[in-house]
C-alpha cells in the first residue's frame, strides 16, 4: 500500500533526480551545454557604460614583454570549454593577503582559485566572494587553435594561456597570457613578489554567451587579485573593447591593447586589511638595459596604486647620468613615466635609475624599482683629424717608396 509519506519521499526522490539530471545536463563538457550557454546571457550585458576617459592612450608594454612560451616540460590542460584542473597541490606556500594556500586549481577562463574550481565565464568585478587570481578572467575557448598549458617548480606554478579563442569556438581572435605564482623566493619575477602577470598580444574580450559580438562588448573581462573577504582586492582593470583607452583599476571599462607584452608583478601576502603597494609595468627584462654608445633609449614605467580609488606619484632618481631627460611623470590613477637616455660618452659605464611610486592610503605604501643601466663604448672609429693623419703618412710612405725605386734604379744603369 502506498502511503501518503511514500508518495511524498517518491515525489522529493524525483525532484532530486531532475534537479541531478539538470544539473549534469549543465555541466561543462556535456552535450547540450553550449546552447544552455549560449541561451543564458546575463540581463544587462548589452548596456556597459563606453570607454569617456583615457590617462594611458598607448600601451607602454612592447614586444617581446616577460611572456615566454611554454615547452614540451608543461601539462597540457585537453581542450575545452569553462574547465578547470584537478586539484594541484603546491610545493610552496601561496600567500594572498595572509591567507596561506598549499593548492589550488587553474581554471581555463583565465584564472586560478583556491577553494575549488570555478566554470564561470562571465567575470564578476572585484570584490568577489572567493579567493581568485586573474589574469584575464574571460570566457576562453581551447576547442580550436591553443591548449592551457602549466608547471609546477619547486618555488612557483606557471599557468600559460599561449593564443586561445574565445566561446563559442571562435579561434579568429587569440589572447596570449600568462599568470605566475610564488612563495615570494622566485628570482624571475622579483624575491619579495609573489604574483605576476605576464601577456603577449591580446585580441578579444567577451564571448557571446557574456553578451559579447566579435570577441567585444558585453560583461567585461577582469584583470585582478582578489581575497574573497569583500575587502581586499586588487583590480587592474575590466576590459570590453578593443584600442588601449584605460583609467586605472575602476571608472570606465577599458580597451585589451592596454595590455599587450605588459609585466605586472605584485607583493600581494601582507595581511587582513594591509595596503598592497603599488605595481610596476613596462620595466625591462632583468631590471636592465644596455644602451650602445651614441644612441638613445627611453624607458617607460607604468606604476598602478593598485587598489580602486587610490592614486599613485612617482619619484625619478635618474643617478647622475649626463643629458638625460624626464619626459613625462604623471600622478594619478596610473603613474606613467618616460625616462630618455643617451649613449654619450659621459655616460659610459654601469648606473641605476631608481623609481619611488606612493600611494595615498591614509598608510602609504611604496614601490622601489632600480633600473640598471649599461651604457657600452664605442667601437674606435677615427675622427676626421685621425684619418687625415693617416692619409698624410700614406701618401708620405708612398713618396719614399718612390723615390727609393728610383734611386736603385739609378744605380742600376750607373
Amino acid at each position: 500500500m502506498i502511503t501518503t509519506s511514500n508518495k511524498l519521499k517518491a515525489l522529493a526522490l524525483g525532484l532530486l533526480s531532475l534537479a541531478s539530471l539538470g544539473s549534469y545536463a549543465q555541466a561543462p563538457g556535456s552535450s547540450n551545454y553550449d546552447a544552455i550557454k549560449a541561451a543564458s546571457v546575463p540581463a544587462g550585458a548589452a548596456s556597459v557604460a563606453p570607454i569617456t576617459t583615457s590617462i594611458n592612450a598607448a600601451p607602454t608594454g612592447t614586444a617581446p614583454g616577460c611572456y615566454f612560451g611554454p615547452d614540451g616540460t608543461y601539462t597540457e590542460l585537453p581542450a575545452n570549454d569553462d574547465g578547470s584542473t584537478g586539484t594541484i597541490t603546491l610545493p610552496f606556500t601561496f600567500c594572498l593577503y595572509g591567507s596561506t594556500f598549499t593548492s589550488c586549481n587553474i581554471n581555463n577562463n583565465g584564472n586560478i582559485t583556491f577553494n575549488g574550481p570555478t566554470s564561470q565565464y562571465s567575470a564578476s568585478g572585484f570584490p568577489f566572494s572567493s579567493p581568485m587570481v586573474a589574469a584575464f578572467w574571460g570566457d576562453v575557448d581551447t576547442r580550436c587553435g591553443a591548449t592551457m598549458k602549466y608547471k609546477v617548480e619547486p618555488h612557483r606554478l606557471i599557468a600559460t594561456w599561449p593564443g586561445v579563442g574565445v566561446f563559442s569556438v571562435n579561434c579568429a581572435l587569440h589572447n596570449t597570457f600568462q599568470i605566475i605564482i610564488t612563495d615570494g623566493l622566485d628570482p624571475g619575477i622579483g624575491i619579495g613578489n609573489n604574483v605576476a602577470f605576464y601577456y603577449g598580444d591580446m585580441q578579444w574580450t567577451t564571448g557571446t554567451a557574456s553578451g559579447g559580438s566579435g570577441g567585444f562588448g558585453g560583461t567585461p573581462a577582469t584583470v585582478g587579485l582578489n581575497n574573497g573577504n569583500g575587502i581586499d582586492y586588487v583590480q587592474i582593470g575590466r576590459f570590453n573593447t578593443s584600442g588601449s583607452s584605460y583609467d586605472g583599476g575602476g571608472g570606465a571599462n577599458d580597451g585589451v591593447d592596454y595590455l599587450d607584452y605588459e609585466c605586472f608583478t605584485f607583493a600581494a601576502c601582507g595581511t587582513g586589511n594591509n595596503n598592497l603597494p603599488p605595481s610596476v609595468s613596462g620595466a625591462p627584462a632583468g631590471n636592465t638595459i644596455t644602451i650602445p654608445s651614441g644612441t638613445t633609449a627611453t624607458l617607460n614605467l607604468s606604476f598602478l596604486p593598485p587598489e580602486v580609488a587610490q592614486q599613485v606619484s612617482t619619484l625619478i632618481n635618474t643617478g647622475g647620468l649626463c643629458n638625460t631627460v624626464v619626459n613625462t611623470n604623471t600622478s594619478g590613477a596610473v603613474s606613467n613615466t618616460s625616462v630618455s637616455i643617451t649613449g654619450d660618452a659621459c655616460n659610459v659605464g654601469t648606473h641605476h635609475i631608481i623609481y619611488t611610486a606612493t600611494d595615498d592610503y591614509s598608510t602609504p605604501a611604496s614601490t622601489t624599482v632600480d633600473i640598471t643601466v649599461i651604457v657600452t663604448p664605442g667601437t674606435n672609429v677615427p675622427t676626421i683629424s685621425q684619418w687625415g693623419l693617416m692619409i698624410l703618412c700614406l701618401l708620405s710612405l708612398s713618396i719614399g717608396m718612390i723615390f727609393i725605386y728610383k734611386k736603385e734604379n739609378s744605380l742600376a744603369v750607373n
